[in-house]
């Protein structure tokens, strides 16, 4: 055989080896849950690979006839609730899922020119930019952070957390305030 009609032997079994999952994903959705004796495994008959074209063999023919299963003659088992449940869930989304709060691309932050990259100073210019921009932003959610570490800390504290507890939100803050006190005082100071 030739390589394009390898190529598009290839294809068409691997069309419709996804035709044949889709089919059996969709049959599992739609069966009834089982009584547990169903659930037993079944003994799979044997086949006999020889008598199949080398091309549209199934990828256990390698294997004794003693073990050779053909994918279509075992019947789809059924699901216990929690594969049930998790197939399910594969296939729609857990709605008990929080949704998913994708952090900007790296792309998003200003890259240099190549006229920034060209020299060497420049370059350094751009860097420090890109630092004052980072430190403005961490400020600025500094600034929305502390009051509700504060007030989480009042909170911990009128519940009656332990003691090791308030210790690591009070130590938590103050971080955030030496760190944001150093980053004022440096913003002050910059040109």
């Amino acid at each position: 055989m030739r390589a394009p009609e390898l190529w598009l032997l290839g294809a068409l079994a691997l069309a419709a080896a996804a035709a044949a999952l889709w089919e059996e994903a969709r049959d599992a959705e739609r069966m009834p849950m089982p009584a547990p004796a169903a659930l037993q495994p079944r003994a799979a008959p044997r086949v006999a690979t020889s008598a199949m074209p080398p091309a549209v063999a199934p990828a256990n023919a390698a294997l004794p006839a003693a073990r050779a299963v053909p994918a279509a003659a075992a019947p789809p088992v059924a699901l216990p609730d929690a594969a049930h449940s998790m197939a399910h869930a594969r296939l729609h989304g857990d709605d008990r899922a929080p949704p998913i709060d994708r952090p900007a691309p790296e792309e998003a932050a200003p890259q240099p020119t190549p006229w920034d990259l060209s020299d060497p100073a420049r370059y350094q210019a751009f860097e420090q930019r890109e630092k004052r921009r980072v430190e403005a932003a961490y400020l600025q959610a500094s600034e929305q952070a502390l009051p509700r570490w504060r007030e989480a800390l009042a909170e911990a504290r009128l519940r009656g957390a332990p003691d090791d507890e308030l210790a690591a939100g009070e130590e938590k803050i103050r971080r955030l305030e030496a760190v944001s006190a150093r980053l004022h005082a440096a913003a002050a100071s910059a040109p």
